[in-house]
């Protein structure tokens, strides 16, 4: 009985393992399951039949499975070791194959061994057969262990866990296979346990070397064949259970349309259930976070529509934070051409940054395949990994070019990643590069909209006021052209609006300034509202300008006079039917901010207008854009301050705005 059961278990590891088409280790574990399989068969056979004549064609046919048992075994080794030794495949693995092969076919029809009487059942004589089997489990054996051990002493760390249990289960594969050999001719062979344990102890250590160390995952495999199994046996008993009552539906006619209806809902339902019950089987019984198949689909459709950083980073988040359970992870974007920092949205990802395109992290990762761990790579890399928290790292590529580094901390309940995890870092160095390109091209769309959307609001401004610039050159004219003055006084004020239009036109042009590079810097809140305000000295009726001190900000002054003019044109424009322009502005500091405060007596908004006043169909004046007010608000947020609007209708609108303060002192030179 210990063979049969013995054998049950190398069918059950064997048809597990054939189901992973695509992994040569688990193709070769199955073919040494189904050999080892054959050998307790025959070992049966030969305890339980007593007839001859039936006993020896059974013998020898499962006789194969010994017979290639030892063959296998160094497949199955190669395999396991990465299929790269050429010299083992060929002096080794062919070989004995082949070998095995032969003896088969001359023991079954050539030459077929003599079964004697023992304990137990019957034993095959000592004869050729025999000794050529010896010869060549030996050959097999002893190459199998040498390659394993030569390969163990020049693979990475990462490797030399899984060859270890390799040579292990192979020193204990050829001490059991010697023992059974020597003790085979005793007549308590049969009797005795020595096979079967063995066998048990070696089956465990491979399966430890394949399952552990992501050869293969058998709890994959089990949960799916067993969901499988339920439900087929399901639709076998539903079979029977309408075959019982088939003879209540009016004789052969009526149970044929039974029948026939019950196979058409089995084809339409046998689909349906089996994709539903094979992920609730590898959820219940494979204890995995999650279904890597599934994973893709879901994050492939969420990147394909991710158009901003924000939803980007939520994503990567859920994946590898919540999914995979890492520590902490860094995304590091090569920068090359010149560009010194991430820049834009991409900022708000505080797990995004930048990295030299010719960084030694970088240099390494681009002359390695797949993934890199800390633990195999030479001193200043791993330095540089712990540095970074990293235990690996890939890199994300498009084509031929690199466009990041992933890099990942451990994970949180588990001393190395699993084999799905390993799967799921692969692909998603393929799949992320398209993702953050693209994320990159609408980063840097957002900017230069941005920097339309003000200059645009500007040029605005500038139709608005065109008479101001104008209105120094005709004061000029009419002076000049009448007698009411004498000479003094008419050279006096023509020098005085030349000042004013060489002013304003300074002014104007400084701000509409569009192509230049931004400069921050310290700078006086007083002096850019001044130079504002100065624009609009004959559209505001009634202007109080409080100024507390000079506080000082970081910042750049021409976007700040940006947003400071479209504030005040804001406040010319929204004056009420009849009444004059009322316009306060107000700057102080405390400990940690500056403040400033524009309150206008204009038309006001209401709740509705006040909610959505950032967005860029929203206006309060007829043919408006609500561009101005766009402006307004992305200044504000390049400069970190916090913009406060409250509105009466009827009674007019204040903007309150909170900038960090720099402490200002006598030596720091402000630029205005």
């Amino acid at each position: 009985m210990q063979y049969l059961l013995t054998a049950l278990l190398d069918l059950i590891v064997g048809i597990l393992s054939i189901s992973k088409k695509k992994n040569p280790s688990a193709r070769a574990l199955a073919y040494v399951s189904f050999s080892l399989f054959f050998w307790q068969i025959e070992l049966y056979l030969l305890v339980t039949i007593k007839n001859l004549e039936i006993l020896s064609p059974l013998f020898h046919l499962t006789r194969w499975g010994v017979f290639f048992s030892g063959p296998l075994f160094a497949l199955l080794a190669w395999r396991m070791l990465g299929s790269r030794s050429k010299v083992f495949l060929h002096w080794v693995v062919i070989p004995s194959l082949t070998a095995a092969v032969l003896l088969s076919i001359t023991n079954f029809f050539f030459l077929p061994s003599m079964l004697e009487p023992s304990a137990g059942g019957y034993l095959p004589a000592p004869d050729l057969i025999s000794f050529g089997y010896n010869a060549i489990f030996a050959w097999a054996s002893i190459g199998s262990l040498a390659v394993t051990v030569f390969h163990l002493k020049y693979s990475s760390r990462r490797e030399q866990k899984r060859i270890k249990w390799m040579a292990i289960s192979l020193v204990v594969a050829f001490g059991g296979g010697v023992l059974a050999l020597t003790s085979s001719r005793s007549d308590t062979y049969l009797q005795s346990y020595i096979g079967p344990l063995t066998h048990v102890v070696y089956s465990a250590l491979v399966f430890y070397a394949v399952v552990e160390h992501n050869l293969m995952d058998f709890r994959f495999a089990f949960s799916v064949g067993l969901a499988r199994s339920i439900l087929l046996g399901l639709v076998v008993w539903l079979y029977f259970l309408v075959d019982s009552f088939s003879s209540y539906f009016g004789g052969v006619g009526g149970s044929a349309f039974a029948m026939l209806a019950f196979v058409l809902v089995m084809i339409e339902v046998y689909p349906r259930a089996l994709k539903w019950i094979v992920p609730q089987a590898k959820r219940w019984l494979a204890s995995s976070r999650y279904d890597l198949d599934k994973v893709k689909v879901d994050m492939v459709d969420t990147w394909n529509n991710s158009v901003s950083v924000e939803s980007f980073r939520k994503s990567m988040d859920y994946l590898l934070l919540e999914l995979v359970q890492v520590k902490d992870y860094r995304l590091l974007m090569i920068l090359e051409h010149g560009r010194g920092h991430i820049s834009g949205e991409m900022t708000s990802f505080e797990r995004l940054e930048g990295i030299s395109s010719d960084d030694l992290l970088v240099e390494y990762c681009r002359n390695q395949e797949g993934i890199v761990l800390s633990d195999e790579t030479p001193r200043d890399i791993a330095e540089e990994m712990e540095r970074r928290n990293a235990c690996l790292c890939l890199k994300v590529r498009q084509g031929t070019k690199i466009v990041a580094i992933l890099v990942i901390d451990n994970p949180q309940d588990y001393q190395d990643y699993r084999y799905e995890d390993i799967r799921l870092f692969e692909w998603m160095a393929v799949e992320l590069a398209p993702v953050l390109s693209r994320l990159l091209r609408i980063d840097e769309m957002n900017d230069e909209l941005g920097e339309a959307k003000k200059t645009l609001s500007l040029l605005n401004v500038m139709n608005h006021y065109h008479h101001d610039i104008k209105a120094p050159l005709a004061i000029i004219d009419g002076v000049l052209s009448s007698d009411i003055y004498d000479e003094e006084k008419k050279v006096r004020i023509v020098l005085e609006q030349v000042n004013r239009s060489n002013r304003l036109i300074t002014t104007m042009s400084s701000i509409l300034h569009g192509k230049r590079e931004r400069k921050t810097g310290p700078i006086s809140l007083k002096m850019v509202l001044q130079d504002a305000l100065y624009l609009f000295d004959k559209g505001v009726d009634g202007l109080t300008f409080d100024c507390e001190g000079d506080p000082a900000v970081i910042g750049d002054a021409e976007d700040l006079k940006i947003m400071f003019v479209n504030l005040i044109k804001n406040a010319t424009e929204a004056r009420q039917e009849g009444s004059d322009v009322e316009l306060v502005v107000r700057v102080w500091a405390t400990d940690k901010v500056a403040c400033i405060k524009f309150s206008d007596n204009g038309i006001g908004m209401d709740e509705s207008r006040l909610a959505r006043m950032w967005t860029s169909a929203s206006t309060t004046k007829v043919g408006g854009t609500g561009i101005g007010l766009q402006a307004v608000k992305r200044i504000a947020d390049e400069h970190r301050a916090a913009v406060n609007v409250s509105s009466v209708l009827g009674e007019g609108t204040t903007f309150m705005f909170e900038f960090p303060l720099v402490s200002a002192t006598n030596d720091i030179n402000l630029t205005s």
